[in-house]
């Protein structure tokens, strides 16, 4: 996923890896091999601590992902880090223009 780092840069990270704000690690464990064989974990290797938020009414799956440690939310899209309570309006708006 795409995160923006605290110098406003954007890095690809996986989602068992570390928070940017706190450093915690999002690592839960390897997945069984013959749980990821039956496919139904796609291409992922590791549970995740890490929250995925949907937003009702703006798109139908996450939108936001938060840090269960530390609560810092970022975009799932474009990996902008979020205030408290705050959507990021880009990506707000867009969605709500494909859905009329």
């Amino acid at each position: 996923m795409l995160l923006e780092d605290p110098n406003g840069q954007l890095e690809w990270i996986e989602d068992w890896g570390f928070c940017p704000k706190c450093g915690a690690s999002w690592d839960a464990g390897l997945i069984p091999k013959m749980y990821i064989d039956r496919g139904h974990y796609g291409h992922s290797t590791h549970y995740s601590f890490l929250i995925g938020i949907e937003i009702q009414g703006v798109y139908d799956g996450v939108s936001v992902f938060q840090c269960p440690f530390c609560s810092q939310s970022w975009c799932r899209w474009c990996g902008k880090m979020l205030e408290e309570g705050e959507v990021h309006q880009p990506f707000h708006n867009s969605i709500m223009q494909q859905s009329v």
